[in-house]
């Protein structure tokens, strides 16, 4: 009878050994492919405000893994050809393959990329290879698919003592990404409201009736990404 019990216990703690194992190997495997999905090619788009320097924002896409509106404060290796860059039109910046969960995550780090006079993916040209330093997080989002309202919204991103970064929050397809930077004086909450979302989403038309709201000079608009 003593040794019968004393097979069923050892029995049971091994059962419970490999259970045990199984679920920790489970929940590696399922971590491990989360972070596995994060590591890849991550554009940027960059914009440049003066007294505040260039700032850096992840193309967000409605697929995952892009589906994450991150910008962050960056500086470049050769800040003198990218003035150059910026007064010609769009600068886009494509680093190297990374896990996309540091910049989720608030990193600071250096990584090398390729910078491009107009969209990397739309037939922009490459311009120079250098280094970027992602150095302060100032927004960081993900993309609600699902989520529309009858007035579009705005999360407004302190950048400096009087000036702010107003980021569109990207809903329900049709809808589209702007960043612009305005004076803190000026009464950004009005925005939220003046802009009423619609059905025909053109570069044309967004401008417009941003234009309306008092935001003339836009930093970035991208619309095409965000039709469906």
């Amino acid at each position: 009878m003593l040794r019968s019990k004393g097979k069923r216990l050892l029995l049971n703690s091994l059962i419970a050994v490999i259970f045990f194992i199984s679920c920790s190997n489970h929940v590696y495997a399922k971590k491990s492919h989360t972070e596995h999905q994060l590591i890849g090619s991550h554009g940027m788009v960059l914009i440049q405000e003066q007294g505040i320097g260039i700032v850096a924002s992840h193309l967000p896409l409605y697929v995952a893994p892009h589906n994450y509106q991150i910008i962050y404060k960056v500086n470049v290796s050769d800040e003198q050809q990218l003035k150059g860059m910026f007064a010609l039109g769009m600068v886009t910046a494509l680093p190297i393959n990374f896990d996309l969960s540091k910049l989720i995550n608030g990193e600071s780090f250096v990584i090398e990329t390729k910078f491009y006079q107009g969209h990397f993916e739309r037939g922009g040209k490459l311009a120079f290879t250098g280094t970027m330093t992602f150095t302060k997080q100032l927004l960081m989002k993900k993309v609600v698919a699902d989520n529309q309202t009858n007035q579009a919204r705005f999360y407004s991103v302190a950048v400096s003592d009087n000036k702010v970064l107003l980021v569109h929050k990207i809903h329900k397809a049709p809808s589209f990404d702007v960043l612009v930077f305005v004076e803190l004086a000026d009464s950004t909450d009005n925005v939220n409201f003046c802009f009423n979302n619609q059905k025909t989403y053109t570069n044309e038309a967004i401008r417009k009736q941003l234009a309306e709201c008092g935001l003339l000079a836009l930093d970035y608009l991208e619309v095409e990404d965000f039709k469906q």
